[in-house]
């Protein structure tokens, strides 16, 4: 039961990529709350009477 260089080499790179793409997925949505902040702001201006219940 040898594992060949072919397995070993798929491995790794499958292994590199999904660690790539979690830190990738991770970083993108860190920064939804950078973004979320910008818009804040504006939502904190209209004044309350403006609002409507529904």
């Amino acid at each position: 039961n040898t594992v060949t260089v072919i397995e070993m080499v798929y491995f790794y790179v499958s292994f590199g990529f999904l660690l790539v793409r979690a830190v990738a997925v991770n970083l993108y949505a860190s920064s939804i709350s950078d973004e979320s902040s910008a818009t804040k702001d504006v939502i904190y201006a209209v004044p309350a009477t403006n609002y409507q219940v529904e």
